[in-house]
Order: structure tokens, then C-alpha cells, then sequence
């Protein structure tokens, strides 16, 4: 967390986090990130109001950097992965995330 100096508002520092879909002021947002496991990629949710990142899943063959969310009537994430295929994951995020 940190003080952002012209509001006093404290924000997460998501530094270690990449968002899988444009982030919202006010709105939950999924975020993927390698730097929790060694091969694939873990799968987060922003909570709406950007303080908290509550891990959702590991995506065990997932490509770093390959994956897209698409948020239809749920969200979607779709990752490449290292036999070349595509593997899509639906997100279920708890309420209040």
C-alpha cells in the first residue's frame, strides 16, 4: 500500500500484478502475475475500491503475458498455453470483489 500525497488516499501497489482487462475505478478488475509460482500464471481479483488483491487461481500451463479477459455477462480469461493451444477460464469472483 502506499499514500498517494495529493488525495491522502492509500492505494495497493500492484507492481507484481498485470491487468488481464482495463481496470475501473469502482469496479472489480482481474489481474494475472508470475511472480507466485514458477510455470503458469496466477489469476487475481481487484476488489472495487483498488485496496486489496485476493488470489483467485493458478492457471498451471497459462503463457506470462498471453492471456485476455473478456467480460460478457461473466468474465473470461483466455490464455495461451505451451502446447499451443488456447484454455479459457471463467472467473467467479466472491461478492463485494
Amino acid at each position: 500500500m502506499f499514500l498517494v500525497p495529493e488525495t491522502g488516499a492509500l492505494r495497493l501497489d500492484l507492481s507484481a500484478w498485470s491487468p488481464a482487462e482495463p481496470v475501473t475505478p469502482g469496479r472489480p478488475a482481474l489481474l494475472t502475475t508470475v511472480r507466485r509460482g514458477p510455470l503458469g500464471v496466477w489469476a487475481g481479483a481487484l476488489n472495487r475500491d483498488g485496496t486489496a488483491v485476493r488470489p483467485v487461481g493458478f492457471l498451471p500451463d497459462a503463457v506470462p503475458d498471453a492471456c485476455a479477459a473478456d467480460r460478457t455477462d461473466r468474465l473470461y480469461l483466455a490464455c495461451a498455453d505451451y502446447g499451443g493451444k488456447v484454455d479459457v477460464w471463467v472467473a467467479r469472483p466472491a461478492p463485494g470483489w
